[in-house]
């Protein structure tokens, strides 16, 4: 083995310096030992490598054993080196049948890991435990760098399996769990601010999660305040653009100002966590290790916001949003919900009220620029309930007698399908009541996908030649192909087009350019500055100064193309094309605002776009913790600042209970009727 010496160091958002007597031993030769009161070690000595070829049984998949003379324990290591980015390595673990409190060590080199230390509970396999690991300040000479966990309470009486979950690619040694720290079992609890949790602690599916075994390590004191700098700056310097900033940007830094005086690694992490979701941005998000943890109970249904335009009665609009209805449901696990059904409250408050209300507690918090548009919350709201509600109300309708019940039905979380029950996926949510394409996406699953469906409509009559787009991805590389594909079919065989795309996902703008050169002619529309340039850059406070800005990026031959352009001078002008709306976002954003002017295209759609009018960055904040951040703006030909303002549908049209119920799609049938007023003779 090499000569190593052991440093203890510190980087911003990686350093931690754990007790001493916490720590496996190194002699003055760098040799290793693992700590004696390890109850599981694995040095991969013994393990048999993966071999896709001939796979031993013992052998973990993309789990590859190596000689290598720099080994931290013996002479091999594991090598984690997965087929794709998105697939992890399990390797399993026995634990003793006690109840206990354990950390969680490895040591990596060469690469990159984010590891989860993952415990089931016999008695209910999907009450999962997790631990994430991350950087603890102490490294090797030689590049070794241990990653380790909170102290996690584990019964293993009740443990089912356990194993260390690895997604990335780079080597591993020196694994093993110590029995240390406080024994504390997760207490139950009912919704997502019982008092039954502790201030570290958080209730998510009922039971009360020990908040420090979910982010990164604490800092140590002496550097505190520098990480707090160095997060601080990062949302001063790169975050959003002209309207983001000024709305949002101060109420999200004072945020990070007082993690200052956290006092415990959930306090702190889950502080600058809840700071992100303030800056109310479409692609800002902070996500880590919380997030694996799932509700037992599911609920098969997608809801959109609509007019309850039949049970008034039963319980009134709020005048302030939408009613939010049942869209469209799975199979099974659906409580008996229906189209049209409509969700009044849940946990006593508004449907829009709650789910806004978890703004410091949900780390699955989706937010438009907008502020007018709240359809992400929509989207996502059958997933939060189980996570974080005791119960929601539901006021059930009939299509046999067009009428809805007078009482709503309260539903208690506890009391909904179980996961296990069903092993299927649950139906998609993508704002789509139903499809209209002759050979379109499965009407049993709503999987669109990555997928692009072209054809005609099923009710294009005799001679109508109507066609349409159901899609969610913009994404250029694989999309724009097809789209220019589709224009020339339209051009060649199609009287009206209907492009559906209440799902709009996002993905890059080449994807929308290829889209308008169906319908318009060129135009240099925007230019689309992905980053802020400098420091004090706020982008344009009014037209002239965005004008200026216009112009100035125009000619600057030194700066990467930025224009937003859109149009064909071989556009059919004369095609009337409908385009809907419900839930899109990023360059879902630039289509709708890239098919405006154009002279006979009418977009429809109960609300704005969600106006992410700007590109992110992405950044490890050390284990499974990462920061997406929105930075830049676009800035279109007329001098207007376009984040946080989502493109206005043509028609506003809002999805009616009467018709769900009897499974019409408001959307799409007032836009045929207008399509059909369009066609030439």
């Amino acid at each position: 083995m090499n000569p190593r010496s052991l440093w203890a160091w510190f980087a911003p958002l990686m350093g931690l310096f754990l007790p001493t007597n916490a720590f496996a031993h190194f002699d003055p030769q760098g040799n290793y030992t693992f700590d004696p009161r390890a109850v599981h070690t694995e040095s991969f000595e013994s393990l048999p490598s993966w071999n896709p070829a001939q796979p031993d049984p013992n052998a973990i998949k993309n789990l590859f054993t190596l000689n290598d003379p720099g080994a931290l324990e013996g002479n091999r290591v594991g090598a984690v080196s997965p087929e794709w980015w998105a697939e992890g390595v399990r390797l399993p673990v026995t634990l003793p049948p006690l109840l206990a409190s354990y950390r969680i060590r490895l040591w990596i080199r060469s690469g990159w890991l984010a590891a989860t230390f993952v415990v089931d509970d016999a008695a209910d396999p999907l009450q999962r435990s997790v631990a994430d690991l991350s950087a603890t300040g102490r490294c090797t000479s030689d590049g070794w760098v241990e990653m380790a966990s909170a102290p996690v309470t584990i019964d293993g009486l009740t443990t089912s399996a356990a194993f260390l979950y690895l997604m990335g690619d780079a080597l591993i040694d020196g694994f093993e769990i110590v029995e240390e720290g406080v024994v504390k079992p997760s207490a139950p609890c009912l919704g997502a601010r019982d008092l039954a949790c502790g201030k570290d602690e958080v209730c998510i599916a009922g039971l009360c999660r020990a908040g420090d075994t979910l982010v990164p390590h604490w800092p140590p004191p002496a550097e505190r305040s520098r990480v707090v700098d160095f997060l601080f700056t990062r949302l001063q310097y790169f975050f959003g653009g002209h309207q983001t900033r000024r709305d949002h940007l101060p109420d999200a830094l004072a945020q990070v100002e007082a993690m200052r005086t956290a006092t415990s690694a959930w306090e702190f992490w889950h502080g600058f966590a809840t700071a992100v979701r303030k800056l109310h941005d479409w692609h800002t998000s902070a996500s880590g290790a919380i997030q694996f943890l799932q509700s037992p109970y599911v609920l098969n249904a997608c809801f959109i916001e609509g007019k309850a335009d039949l049970s008034q009665h039963a319980w009134p609009s709020d005048s302030s949003s939408f009613d939010w209805l049942v869209s469209h449901v799975g199979p099974d696990r659906n409580v008996g919900l229906k189209p049209g059904d409509r969700l009044v409250a849940i946990d006593g408050m508004h449907p829009l009220q709650w789910a806004r209300s978890l703004i410091d507690v949900s780390w699955d918090w989706w937010q438009a620029d907008d502020d007018r548009v709240n359809a992400e919350f929509a989207e996502v709201i059958r997933g939060l309930i189980p996570k974080y509600a005791q119960n929601f109300s539901i006021v059930r309708c009939h299509a046999e007698t067009g009428t809805c019940d007078d009482t709503p039905d309260l539903i208690e979380v506890s009391s909904l399908p179980r996961r296990d029950e069903i092993d299927e996926p649950l139906v998609a949510c993508d704002n789509r009541p139903s499809y209209h394409l002759v050979q379109g996406p499965d009407p049993t699953t709503h999987n669109v996908g990555w997928n692009v469906f072209v054809g005609l409509l099923e009710d294009s009559q005799p001679g109508e030649n109507l066609y349409g787009i159901t899609w969610d991805s913009l994404w250029g590389p694989t999309t724009t192909p097809i789209f220019l594909k589709a224009n020339e079919t339209f051009k060649a065989n199609a009287r009206g087009v209907i492009l559906d795309h209440r799902a709009g996902n996002g993905g890059t703008i080449d994807a929308p350019e290829a889209i308008t050169q169906l319908v318009r002619e060129p135009l240099d529309i925007a230019i689309f500055i992905h980053d802020r340039p400098w420091a004090d850059y706020e982008g344009a406070s009014t037209v002239e100064e965005g004008l200026a800005i216009f112009e100035r990026y125009k000619k600057n031959t030194h700066y990467p193309d930025l224009t937003y352009s859109v149009g064909s001078a071989k556009a059919k002008l004369d095609l009337p094309v409908a385009l809907l709306q419900h839930r899109d976002g990023s360059a879902s954003d630039y289509l709708p605002f890239g098919m405006k002017g154009s002279p006979r295209v009418r977009i429809f759609g109960p609300q704005p776009t969600a106006g992410a009018f700007s590109s992110f960055f992405q950044m490890a904040l050390g284990g499974n913790m990462r920061l997406s951040l929105a930075s830049g703006d676009t800035i279109a030909y007329d001098g207007q600042a376009l984040i946080g303002h989502g493109v206005e549908p043509d028609e506003i049209v809002v999805p009616l209970q009467s018709d769900l119920i009897h499974g019409k799609d408001t959307l799409y049938l007032r836009a045929l009727a207008w399509l059909r007023s369009e066609l030439d003779p």
